[in-house]
């Protein structure tokens, strides 16, 4: 809230103003009170001091007339763009040495110009000259000479040329004889403002008093004619001899190509062919305005046609050619678009016809010169045609109106108005202040009516969708997406528009803007791309206290004001070789990247600092921290011959290097802390490796610890030569940078990878070890044949040794036509699932249909156990199918996940660590199914048949359980049930454990991951394997419970049943009773009973006798069976299976929560 307005104004000149406002909304509100005809008419014939020159009043002071041009246009973007240049600008004077007059006020003149006739001259041909004769580009090229840059004796060949300076107007199309005249606008007011050197910069530069007045002039009213009107306005003026008149301008391409086409003449009539030197119109009026285009970004060949060369040369044709003192402070769009299409092919945007690359989407305004120009440049940076045969075309244009918002001037029309009230009020467009106060919500500004062009970014986004689908049919895809507009704001509505449409496409844009690092805004522009001339700052010794600006424009205002007061004490001229080193700095563009915090990351190439050559830490008579000690901060100098020079470039003369040192790509650490970390890591490396050589660990836990070791050693190693490896792996600033949590590097999920190998290695290891400790602890427990003992190591060595004697043998024997049939023996022996008896088996119980031979079966199970000879065939060949299936199915059905490393080694690097751990994951996954599956069939067939354990295995339980032989069997069936499923429960966690470090590796924390339908599809099918093998599992071990559970339930029923002395009883009444009947009615109860009695055998009636507890033990025996919780033989809940899913889906929670921003810190 503000204080009411008590008319503070000192002067009829001046108004109030803050130096931060707008300097035309400031006086327009005092304009609007006095009236504008009224007004309009005071002028006329008046004294009054707004109608004057502001240096008529000048004191006599040295004094630099600063002219700054900006938009005027009453829009929201335009009115922020002058306040963003007005601060840029006053920034740049402070860091000069001067200080505002009057910090609360600012003035205003009325520029006269009334009706008038301004002659313009305009060659038109001599009678006595032919149409043929008008001179040609190879003229003017033969008479400038670049390499001279002066006028050579070549310019007597031209042939004459009458000019002519009375004519009315001149257009394209009139006849050439036709004079131009160029009447003025109504009246416009130009606010001003008045600069001075402080007492203190005055006496360490030991000058006398010096001034700047500041002019703000709208470009719209420098149209048509703009060096015209310049002259106008220094003629105004009233500038002595000694007074010097400066443009910070134009800021618009279509004012500098009006100033190109008033300086120069139409050659031939081909419009490629633009401009061909003539005397200047205004004489000596404007042979000493410098120019300082601080935002007209328009390509010198836009411009000049077919003569313009480098930058360098390019400027002094501006100045000897065409007579305009122009210097850029900003890069030209072909500049720009160089840098973004060397960016795109390093980030492996791989854009053409050919079918291997990818499409390319182009999106800007088409009402602005700059949207017209820049997308062209775009194209031309890639040097071919984007259009195949003039047919397929792989660049796809599309444009929009400049602002798309919908928001107009101060007043709308009555059918707006109407429309507007018509939307609800939430979806109103706001001004630019509240642009990021709310989230635009397309869905409800999308109505086809109104001022709004939100609808039209919908149904652009709907066709950009139907071309990407039809070129993902032909194995293409939209790979980038460029916006190239003018306007900030209309660039954040496009990418909310199409950002979450097309999450794999590489977005990027031009002009730099702290717009793009708003929270609220992130979502749509992180990992953005972005080529600019500048970022927010300059470096250090320009930028000095100044705070980072708000765009690269408003940086190119900065730069471009202190280029333009240059040196005061000589005569506010600029320091030699000052134009050429800015250029040559200007043409190497920087990069930008938007990270997921809103950090910004540049790519730009690496300047050593170099010293200013005035500039003194401390000069003399400079007071402690005034901040304004140093008027000339452009001034540089190297102290050694390598300093000051670009990596580029290769050395700045007159000029340092204005852009700041980059930071560099990855984490640096103090030198002193780095070794002491790398001490650390090596003491700590020496000891398990000592522990390890005195055999103080466990034998089970070596390895474990041997890795341990060799990790802390490698953390050592790398500790000691980061500088040196982050360098080479960053490719000296040119690569992907090693960030962990910023969202813009893939190093992060290369290293997590990299982890899960060597998990996916030692977890192989540890599943055959474990599956063999396990044979052999059952083997031992139960009186089983013992499996191999030799470790697992011990059997690789024995593997490799074994097999150049293999291969001899193979060849020696199976060679020819045998070869075929040896390998057809082969694969049908490793794909032999069965566990039947061996053919030698003599038992005759292994014979009978219902009874299981344990001791044949489990010699069979131990041989498909075997590693080298079974499973690892088995699992390998199942993991190239797998592999095949998503490589040459999968990924052409759902598209190939993209990859957005910055740099070949990025790339590579994240190419061969991915398919090593999915291979290596797919090996692990299979391998446990391969253990799960054949534990299975094992577990099903002691579930459906009556198992035969070996002698010894039965006593073994009769005398730890003290229970009969007959009905020991079927605790013995769940106890080795118990003891393998225990085994390979656990190993289904190490696929799962793998599976989520994938899943958190491709997380968007570390970098611009899309979601993938072919990463969804892979992981689901690994999950779904191992998931239905657990199932499974548990299904039989509870299966096999059940049926034990039956079995004894039956046995306690027949146990509690009439004694044997009872049954006799009762059967001498029965015979008593059917005395006289058939006896072959009493056959078939008795043949029943018998069949019952052989099915479930009981102890003999003596044994009863003994044990007359037997039934209880039977019940006790059930109680136990029932809560048997072993393997998996417990709930479902508690089964590894489903704590393995968990792993894989927290993981996926924490990094959802993590890329929400929902955890603080991250």
């Amino acid at each position: 809230m503000t204080e009411t307005n008590i008319g503070e104004q000192a002067d009829a000149q001046t108004i109030d103003a803050r130096l931060w406002q707008d300097p035309f909304a400031a006086v327009a509100r005092i304009i609007e009170k006095l009236g504008k005809s009224e007004r309009g008419q005071q002028c006329l014939n008046s004294s009054d001091k707004t109608c004057n020159s502001p240096l008529d009043s000048e004191n006599g002071e040295e004094t630099l007339v600063i002219g700054v041009t900006v938009s005027g246009a009453p829009y929201s973007e335009d009115a922020e763009q002058r306040r963003r240049t007005r601060y840029a600008v006053l920034a740049g004077l402070e860091r000069a040495g001067f200080v505002p007059s009057d910090a609360r006020h600012i003035g205003y003149f009325w520029f006269p110009q009334q009706p008038q006739t301004f002659l313009l001259p305009q060659p038109v041909l001599s009678p006595a000259i032919p149409p043929s004769l008008l001179l040609s580009a190879d003229a003017y090229t033969k008479w400038y000479d670049p390499n001279k840059l002066a006028l050579t004796p070549i310019m007597a060949q031209l042939p004459p040329v009458a000019l002519s300076r009375q004519s009315k107007s001149s257009k394209r199309g009139q006849d050439p004889d036709e004079m131009a005249a160029i009447e003025g606008a109504s009246q416009s007011f130009v606010p001003f403002e008045w600069f001075e050197m402080p007492q203190h910069n005055l006496s360490v530069n030991r000058s006398s008093s010096r001034s700047i007045l500041l002019l703000w002039l709208k470009e719209e009213s420098l149209k048509k004619r703009p060096l015209q009107k310049v002259h106008e306005l220094k003629t105004f003026l009233h500038m002595r001899e000694d007074q010097r008149l400066k443009i910070i301008g134009p800021y618009s391409s279509d004012i500098l190509q009006g100033m190109v086409r008033e300086a120069c003449l139409p050659v031939s009539g081909r419009p490629e062919e633009k401009c061909a030197a003539r005397d200047q119109a205004y004489g000596p009026d404007l042979k000493d305005v410098n120019f300082y285009a601080y935002g007209a970004s328009v390509p010198d060949a836009q411009l000049l046609g077919t003569i313009a060369t480098s930058p360098e040369k390019n400027r002094d044709i501006f100045e000897n050619l065409l007579g305009l003192h122009l210097q850029r402070t900003i890069a030209s769009d072909d500049t720009l678009a160089s840098g973004l299409v060397s960016e795109l092919k390093l980030r492996n945007v791989k854009v053409g016809p050919d079918r291997k690359d990818g499409d390319l989407a182009l999106i800007s305004e088409w009402d602005t010169f700059y949207g017209q120009t820049l997308p062209k440049a775009v194209e031309a940076g890639f040097g071919r045609n984007p259009c195949k045969d003039g047919t397929v075309c792989w660049i796809h244009k599309l444009t929009y109106l400049r602002g798309l918002d919908g928001l107009t001037p101060m007043t709308d029309g009555a059918e707006d108005r109407r429309q507007d009230k018509s939307a609800p009020q939430d979806a109103k467009p706001a001004g630019a202040a509240g642009f990021f106060k709310t989230q635009t919500d397309l869905k409800n500004l999308d109505r086809p009516v109104g001022q709004g062009q939100f609808d039209y970014l919908r149904r652009m986004s709907r066709d950009l969708h139907k071309t990407d689908d039809e070129l993902r049919k032909k194995g293409r895809r939209l790979q980038a997406i460029g916006i190239l507009g003018s306007d900030v704001f209309d660039k954040l509505l496009v990418l909310r528009a199409l950002r979450p449409e097309f999450p794999e496409a590489l977005f990027f844009t031009t002009d730099f803007d702290e717009a793009f690092t708003i929270e609220s805004e992130l979502p749509w522009t992180r990992n953005l791309v972005i080529a600019s001339s500048f970022g927010s700052k300059l470096t250090e010794a320009i930028q000095g206290g100044i705070p980072s600006f708000r765009s690269s424009y408003q940086t190119s205002a900065f730069l471009a004001t202190l280029a333009a007061i240059g040196n005061p004490a000589n005569h506010w001229a600029t320091p030699e070789g000052f134009s050429d080193d800015l250029a040559r700095q200007l043409s190497i563009p920087r990069i930008f990247e938007i990270s997921r915090t809103g950090e910004v990351l540049s790519f730009t190439a690496e300047q050593v600092p170099v010293q200013p050559m005035n500039y003194d830490p401390q000069p003399e008579d400079c007071p402690q921290g005034s901040g304004s000690c140093n008027p000339l901060p452009l001034l540089a100098k190297a102290t050694t011959p390598n300093e000051g020079r670009s990596a580029a470039e290769g050395g700045m003369h007159g000029l340092m290097n204005i852009q700041p040192d980059n930071e560099k790509l990855f984490p640096t650490f103090e030198e002193s802390g780095r070794k002491k970390l790398a001490l650390g890591l090596a003491v700590a490396a020496f000891l398990a490796l000592a522990l390890l050589y005195f055999r103080k660990v466990p034998k089970d836990a070596r390895v474990e610890v041997g890795l341990v070791g060799l990790g802390l050693a490698a953390g050592a190693l790398a500790s000691v030569y980061w500088e040196q490896f982050a360098e080479f792996v960053t490719d000296n600033g040119k690569g992907e940078p090693i960030l962990m949590l910023q969202g813009v590097s893939v190093w992060p999920t290369v290293l997590l990878r990299g982890l899960g190998i060597i998990l996916s290695l030692y977890f192989i290891w540890r599943a055959q070890s474990g599956l063999h400790d396990n044979l052999r602890e059952i083997a031992d427990e139960m009186h089983l044949e013992p499996a191999d003992k030799r470790g697992f190591l011990k059997k690789i060595l024995s593997r490799i040794l074994t097999l150049k004697k293999e291969i001899a043998s193979f060849w020696r024997e199976r060679r020819f036509l045998g070869v075929f049939s040896y390998l057809r023996k082969t694969i049908t022996s490793i794909f032999d699932y069965s566990l039947d008896a061996d053919p030698d088996q003599t038992d005759d119980r292994a014979k009978e249909p219902r009874s299981l031979q344990v001791k044949a079966a489990w010699k069979a199970y131990v041989g498909q156990e075997r590693f080298w000879s079974r499973r690892f065939w088995r699992a390998l060949t199942y993991t190239l199918a797998m592999f095949m299936i998503f490589r040459f199915v999968i990924a052409p059905m759902l598209g190939q996940p993209t990859i957005p490393a910055r740099g070949i080694l990025a790339y590579n690097a994240y190419w061969w660590t991915t398919r090593l751990d999915v291979i290596l994951m797919l090996f692990l996954t299979f391998f446990v199914f391969d253990a799960t599956c054949f534990c299975l069939l094992f577990v099903n067939k002691l579930r459906r048949a009556a198992t035969q354990w070996p002698l010894e295995t039965i006593k073994l339980f009769e005398k730890r359980m003290q229970l009969q032989p007959e009905i020991v069997h079927d605790w013995i069936d769940l106890e080795f049930v118990a003891k393998r499923t225990r085994c390979i429960g656990w190993l289904i966690y190490y696929p799962f454990v793998l599976i989520a470090l994938l899943i958190i590796s491709r997380s968007s924390v570390f970098a611009n991951y899309a979601p993938s339908s072919t990463i969804l599809v892979a992981q689901g099918i690994s999950l779904s394997v191992v998931f239905g093998c657990a199932i499974m599992l548990w299904w039989a071990a509870t299966s096999a419970r059940e049926a034990t559970k039956q079995s004894l339930t039956d046995k306690i029923i027949r146990l509690q049943g009439p004694s044997a002395k009872e049954r006799d009883q009762s059967a001498s009444r029965r015979e008593a009773h059917s005395l006289g009947n058939d006896t072959g009615t009493n056959q078939a109860p008795c043949a029943e009973e018998g069949t019952l009695a052989a099915a479930h055998p009981l102890p003999q009636q003596k044994d009863i006798d003994d044990n007359p507890r037997y039934a209880e033990q039977l019940e006790t025996l059930l109680r136990r069976v029932e809560q048997l919780r072993d393997g998996a033989f417990g709930p479902f809940t508690q089964q590894p299976l489903v704590r393995a899913v968990i792993l894989p889906m927290g993981s996926f929670g924490w990094t959802v929560f993590i890329e929400n921003g929902l955890i603080p810190g991250l």
